[in-house]
């Protein structure tokens, strides 16, 4: 039985996945076409034929999907040499139709022959109402107390504090312009601000310094107005992730719960929700020093995390997947062998939702969904991917085994 999709469209869809651009209808497209009758196998032999031509090698050398799998996790000593550029554009397709094929409770969908997509496992979520993705949504909070709602407040000067102009522009940024030097001087003590997300909100904030700060969902970062001591020390609690300008006469500090980040100038992302139990730290570029709450340090190098548990003790990851720490900030869920509780964490975070379980819930999910799409959209993804339904009734929804 052959697949509804053409070649064509098929390789229009791996492509439009590698790149990240799929729509939300063209993923559950490839998604449904994965769950028809035959359509593991069809999609199967298509990565190879896609392998095949891009690394040019024989059937008898082709690598079998174990050694595509570790290739495309980590180990790139298996990718063959030659063809290796035209090879790794379709590394991430490739990646994240395996995983999805690998996922646990997928095969449940190849003992169901001859049932429809939709009819078990991947029946689509019962939605009275849907909900919008998150927003550009934020409260500024002065020095003097005062909140400023950012979503609802007109383009332009906010305030002036502590030396520094606060202006709001388009795209959910807020920026902080430093006043000169003698007035920077004046100042007898520091002036701090704080941005709060709710949940169903993000903001982008560019600090005195120029560093650049993005907040994800439900979270809050407090900082001084503007850098007058000999340090930048910024508080945050939830997600964000940075970008810090070098200045090798103030390193930068982000407190984080019992965690402490020192920088001079690179990009890394810190996780440290409290419902999440551990706070993360991976390092995008440059060098970051980590220290715990008993004193412990670790330095880290590009693509390693940090993680610290309530105990405070901190274990390095040195094969972290960056990719999946910042996929938040480019508008991707990237779910990588995710039980369906932190699952549910983060779209609660993202759709302001409450989650409830009817039941036991087991196993993982690989998949990367758009971030940027309805919630009825997402749910249903899931569901495609693992036996699960979901009912949606307002802001409530039930996971059912």
């Amino acid at each position: 039985m052959s697949m509804n999709l053409s070649p064509e469209r098929l390789d229009y869809l791996l492509e439009r996945y590698a790149a990240n651009r799929c729509t939300p209808q063209e993923l559950l497209e490839l998604m449904e076409a994965m769950q028809q009758d035959g359509g593991e196998e069809i999609i199967h032999r298509r990565l190879e034929r896609i392998w095949r031509e891009g690394a040019e090698v024989d059937e008898g050398s082709l690598p079998d999907r174990e050694r595509i799998f570790n290739a495309i996790t980590g180990d790139a000593s298996v990718v063959p040499a030659s063809g290796r550029r035209s090879l790794w554009r379709w590394v991430p397709a490739a990646a994240a139709v395996i995983v999805l094929l690998c996922g646990a409770g997928y095969w449940y969908a190849r003992s169901m022959r001859g049932v429809p997509p939709g009819e078990a496992g991947g029946a689509a979520p019962v939605v009275k109402k849907d909900i919008a993705p998150a927003g550009n949504k934020a409260i500024l909070t002065l020095s003097d107390g005062t909140d400023v709602v950012l979503d609802s407040a007109p383009d332009g000067a906010v305030s002036r504090q502590g030396g520094s102009m606060v202006m709001k522009k388009g795209g959910g940024e807020l920026a902080y312009q430093a006043a000169a030097n003698a007035e920077r001087r004046a100042l007898s003590e520091p002036v701090y601000n704080k941005i709060t997300t709710p949940r169903g909100g993000k903001y982008m904030v560019v600090l005195p310094d120029g560093s650049k700060v993005w907040l994800n969902a439900a979270s809050v970062l407090r900082f001084p107005t503007t850098f007058t001591g000999s340090d930048r020390t910024v508080e945050l609690w939830g997600e964000a992730y940075f970008e810090i300008e070098k200045d090798k006469s103030k390193p930068f500090y982000v407190k984080a719960n019992h965690m402490q980040v020192s920088v001079l100038g690179t990009s890394f992302n810190i996780m440290a929700y409290e419902e999440e139990g551990v706070v993360r730290t991976t390092l995008l570029d440059g060098a970051v020093q980590v220290m715990g709450p008993s004193g412990s340090s670790l330095r880290l190098s590009p693509g390693q995390e940090v993680r610290c548990g309530k105990d405070g003790a901190l274990q390095l990851v040195k094969d972290a997947l960056p990719e999946e720490s910042v996929a938040w900030k480019n508008d991707l869920f990237y779910f990588r062998g995710a039980d369906i509780q932190s699952i549910m964490r983060q779209l609660a975070r993202w759709y302001d939702i409450d989650v409830a379980y009817a039941g036991a819930v087991n196993g993982k999910f690989y998949a990367k969904i758009p971030r940027n799409t309805n919630l009825s959209i997402v749910l249903r993804a899931l569901a495609l991917t693992n036996k699960l339904n979901f009912t949606q009734e307002g802001k409530k929804v039930t996971v059912i085994p």
